[in-house]
Order: C-alpha cells, then structure tokens, then sequence
C-alpha cells in the first residue's frame, strides 16, 4: 500500500530535518499510473499523516520508471515529488523521495528567480534544457579541469578553484557556463543533501558521475565535492541556496 510506505517518510523526516533547511517540511507526492496515464497525488494532512487527494490523466504519456519532481498544474501548480511504485521496492526509496524534496524545495523557494537571471532558460521555450542542453563534455578545457576541480575541493584549494572556473567562464560560451553552474547547483546540491542522509544512515554514497566518460550527472558530482567544500568553509552560504548560487557562479572559494 502506498500510503503505508509514504507515511514511513514522517518518522525519517523527524531525524533529518535539521540536516539542512531544505529538509524542514514534507512535500506532496504523485504515484504514476502508467496505465490510465495519470498522476495520484498524496499529501500530508494536519495530522502530518499522508492522505489521498486527488487522480488526474495527464497529456504527457508517462515512463514506466519515474524519479523526478515539477509542479504539477491540476495541484495547484504545487512542486511535487513524482515517482512510479516500482520504487518502493528499493531499500533506499526513502532517500530518493528526499531527495526530490529538496528539489521542491528549490521550486519553492528560489529557482525562478534564479532562472530569470540565466540567459539559457531565456535561450529555450521549454524546460528540457536542463537535461537536452548540448554542454561541451568532451571538450579539452572541461575535460582538463574537471578532475583538477575535484580535487582542489577535496583538498581545500581556493585560490586553485577560483583559477579553475576563471578559466571555464571565461574559455566556455555563456549558455554553458551557465548551464554547469546550474546543474552544479541543482542537482549538486540535491546530491549532497542525498549524501549527507545516506551517511547518517550508513547508505554507500552516491558517486554517479566521477569518472568519465563525462555527462549531465558528472555536473552533480562536480557540485556535491563543491559544495561539501563549502559546507566546511562557509556553512551559511550552503544553508542559504540562493546565496549558494551566486557564490558558485562568481566562484567564490
């Protein structure tokens, strides 16, 4: 039953929610049903219990396995977290939904703003530029750097950082320069937050994208050494993720 295991998640967000302020609330979520095409939201009532609230067919046809989260347009255009119940399979389901809920939260709190700022999300009539954009990943400047990033976070290099993305700012186009720096925030974040849950749990970390060939998820790597780097350094600019986002784009180390 999926409320069973949605109702599972209240008991973990007690543990976790002081982890970072991206954590302090539940956010709904959308169970697919690839068969009817639509979308069963759940959300946490006064009693802070999940509760059914309502069923809609969307024009979209839905995969068969879907870990994600967007605003949902019949739900009050409200961020949710959207899965397949394939997922509560997984031992550690209850990272994943947290941590699409830190992607809600960034819906909430200030990625809109953020994006009307970027040149690329004005370049593009849609949002698939976050997973379709053509970013150089095969490129030599990339290529070159991005272990050196890595380890200069590792090692607590600054000065070396902030030469690094100097170089990358001013040698990359701008839409992929801006890109990088999203996607390093975006999903670098949620990979942190992600990593920061699966150590408290002793959950084998989440290192997707740390060797090549490079690709989108090689960016949240990227992102998670950064911001680790930072939460050591500068925790408050990590608890403040808009300010986070100036700081790695102006790379600010």
């Amino acid at each position: 039953m999926p409320l069973e295991n949605l109702n599972a998640l209240v008991s973990i967000h007690s543990e976790i929610k002081e982890v970072h302020p991206s954590l302090n609330k539940l956010y709904p979520i959308a169970i697919t049903d690839v068969v009817d095409n639509k979308l069963i939201i759940y959300d946490v009532n006064s009693s802070m219990k999940y509760e059914y609230v309502t069923e809609e067919k969307v024009d979209i046809p839905l995969p068969k396995k879907v870990r994600a989260s967007f605003p949902i347009d019949f739900y009050d255009s409200k961020g949710c977290c959207v899965v397949s119940e394939d997922i509560f399979a997984e031992n550690d389901a209850f990272v994943t939904f947290f941590h699409e809920f830190v992607h809600c939260y960034q819906y909430e709190y200030c990625e809109w703003e953020i994006k009307e700022s970027l040149s690329i999300a004005k370049r593009y009539d849609n949002a698939y530029w976050e997973l379709e954009h053509p970013f150089p990943y095969d490129s030599q400047l990339f290529e070159k750097s991005y272990e050196s990033i890595n380890k200069s976070a590792e090692s607590g290099d600054s000065k070396k950082l902030r030469q690094l993305f100097s170089k990358l700012k001013s040698g990359l186009e701008k839409y992929d320069y801006e890109y990088m720096i999203w996607q390093i925030w975006k999903e670098g974040f949620a990979r942190f937050i992600e990593n920061n849950i699966r150590e408290k749990y002793n959950l084998p970390k989440n290192t997707g994208g740390k060797t090549p060939p490079y690709n989108r998820v090689s960016l949240y790597y990227m992102g998670d050494q950064l911001i680790s780097y930072l939460d050591k350094t500068n925790s408050e600019v990590v608890r403040d993720i808009r300010t986070l986002f100036d700081v790695l784009y102006n790379y600010k180390y």
